[in-house]
């Protein structure tokens, strides 16, 4: 049974009824793990904005407050996250009982470590696991993004080893792992695959290296990776945590990942993504409580609009190329044409947007853009992101549209690495099988397939759906969607009630040149008079002369913006001419008439 009157002196002005229950539902759910009632890594699953990370504040509190001599240690990706928790939990516990510490932050560490309350970062928790390890209870936020992974090249393996022996600083130890590591370079007949890595004999060398105090070394590395990554890898080593990642080219990267949470046992994750990839690894499993208390949302005002797919052809990071890079623009240009809001969150690959859509949205080709950012195009404000980016939830409230375009696909060795953090699996031959010889198989392709569904999710909840009312009701809110099948028929389960339409047209449409396309976007912004070729051609750097047969086959997307091509014609005052006929004869007769 929830104790609802306990909570009701918090309650939050902006709380609806709905995210009230839910918020009470997380508090309880925490303390209940807090005292032992929940053992095991547990997760609790609600979608965004529910009032998960409010009921994780009342539930350390309340934890906190009958338990003052019990450490506990809060989780978070961001580091506005750790500032915002940080402050709330001060309010109710006094600073003198909470600590909070993140690249930046003032205060000394180990002070801050001494408190009984912790703040951080996942960043700052996969680095500093051993100080953390007391602590009675742990919540996270999304426990993916505090993984420690690193991947490492066989030239960087060289590098640290050549560096150990000029230094003279473990120089022995480092070539025993550099021979072990080479041994797998040299097995390049096993083609695109992945092999476990046993440290057999220099399991003696890596604890040696792992555990070293490289603090007071000048330059330690020089341009290799950083020492506290080659540290991790060797330690991921020792415990079977590590793998080969072999390429059909003979290329050979070293992989590594091990869960950034200290205390496992006494751990508990939030998700804003249904679970799908917990239920996956199986090792963590959902709170009790929260499948029986809690009430998913209602999306009967969510419309998932399924687009048309452009079908283009090869990776996404072979799309800047000149012959492709236009026919991402003019997809994303159709896709906005069918948006009817005037503000949108979207979000791409961020190789897709760095190939291929700097210039569009006003950057300049070829621009280092730091997203995310806001533009203003057509009439629309666009807040502009990428898959990966991680931002504060409710910066994006009020869009009343999302587009989502593209999978988040990510490489075979992250699904590889994924399961085997989260699952605290070894990494074995047997454990691999499923991951080698083609497609991902078994555990590895659940993995990957609900990581792509929670992508999508996690960046659709940004929008106007997060703001949920006393009904439960989701905010009105369209998201157009380019995913693959499998991944959308995913989205509509998880997004129960909600309509879906088809948006089709794109691939009927006959797609124009790039050259052709700086035409046409002169022109749209140009309307209302005639405008000569040359004029044209001089603003768009575009040759007319040159795609003059394109243009005259393009006849109906002309006359959509309001222009006729003219070709010319020798002689002077003949020269080709885009004719405006936006406005009828009709039209100029009623507008003259009125004057009269």
């Amino acid at each position: 049974m929830l104790d609802i009157k306990l909570y009701e002196q918090q309650k939050e002005t902006y709380q609806t009824d709905y995210q009230f229950r839910a918020s009470v539902v997380v508090a309880e759910a925490i303390y209940r793990k807090g005292i032992g009632l929940e053992p095991g890594p547990r997760y609790i699953s609600m979608p965004v904005g529910c009032g998960k990370t409010t009921g994780a504040i009342w539930g350390i509190v309340r934890f906190a407050k009958e338990n003052p001599d019990k450490k506990i240690c809060f989780l978070t990706p961001y580091v506005k996250g750790v500032k915002e928790q940080f402050d709330k939990l001060k309010v109710e516990l006094g600073e003198a009982n909470v600590g909070r510490f993140y690249s930046g932050a003032s205060g000394e560490k180990s002070e801050q470590l001494k408190k009984p309350v912790f703040v951080c970062t996942h960043q700052f928790g996969s680095y500093n696991l051993a100080k953390l390890q007391d602590r009675d209870l742990v919540v996270v936020d999304e426990a993916f993004y505090g993984s420690d992974d690193v991947q490492i090249s066989s030239d960087s393996i060289y590098k640290a080893s050549d560096w150990a022996r000029r230094e003279g600083i473990r120089a022995d130890e480092f070539r025993g792992v550099f021979e072990l590591l080479d041994g797998f370079v040299q097995q390049q007949h096993i083609g695109d695959g992945f092999l476990p890595i046993d440290p057999g004999p220099i399991v003696h060398d890596l604890s040696l290296i792992a555990k070293y105090d490289f603090s007071e070394v000048v330059n330690p590395f020089g341009d290799v990776e950083r020492i506290g990554d080659f540290q991790s890898f060797c330690a991921a080593m020792l415990e079977g945590r590590a793998f080969a990642a072999h390429k059909a080219n003979g290329r050979v990267t070293f992989v590594s990942g091990a869960l950034g949470i200290p205390s496992m046992e006494n751990t508990v994750v939030l998700t804003a993504t249904g679970g799908m990839t917990y239920e996956a690894v199986g090792t963590f499993t959902e709170i009790p409580l929260v499948k029986h208390s809690f009430v998913a949302p209602r999306y009967d005002q969510l419309t998932l609009v399924r687009l048309s797919d452009p079908e283009i052809k090869g990776s996404y990071k072979t799309w800047k190329s000149a012959k492709i890079k236009p026919e991402v623009v003019s997809y994303v240009e159709w896709v906005l044409e069918q948006v009817a809001e005037d503000e949108i969150y979207f979000s791409v690959p961020k190789s897709v947007f760095d190939g291929c859509l700097t210039d569009f949205f006003g950057f300049g080709a070829g621009a280092k853009v730091d997203l995310p950012a806001i533009v203003d195009k057509d009439g629309k404000t666009i807040h502009l992101s990428h898959h990966h980016v991680g931002i504060g939830s409710n910066s994006y409230k009020d869009c009343k549209a999302v587009v989502y375009l593209w999978d988040n696909h990510i490489p075979k060795l992250a699904s590889v690495r994924k399961y085997h953090v989260l699952s605290g699996e070894d990494v074995t031959e047997a454990s691999l099988e499923q991951a080698n010889n083609g497609d991902l198989r078994g555990p590895f392709a659940k993995v990957r397939d609900a990581s792509l569904v929670e992508n999508v999710m996690q960046q659709i909840g940004r929008g106007a759906i997060r703001q949920i009312d006393g009904s439960r009701q989701a905010g009105q809110m369209k998201a157009y969607v380019l995913v693959e099948p499998k991944t959308f028929g995913e989205l509509q389960l998880q997004m129960k009630g909600s309509q879906t339409v088809d948006c089709d047209g794109f691939g009927r449409i006959r797609k124009p040149s790039g050259r052709v396309r700086k035409v046409l976007r002169y022109l749209k912004d140009n309307t209302g008079a005639d405008l000569r070729a040359s004029e044209v051609q001089k603003c768009t750097g575009t040759y007319i002369n040159r795609v003059k047969k394109e243009l005259e086959d393009l006849e109906g997307q002309l006359q959509n913006i309001g222009y006729r091509f003219q070709k010319g014609r020798r002689g002077r005052g003949n020269e080709a001419m885009f004719i405006w006929i936006g406005e009828s004869e009709d039209d100029n007769y009623t507008k003259m008439e009125k004057v009269a």
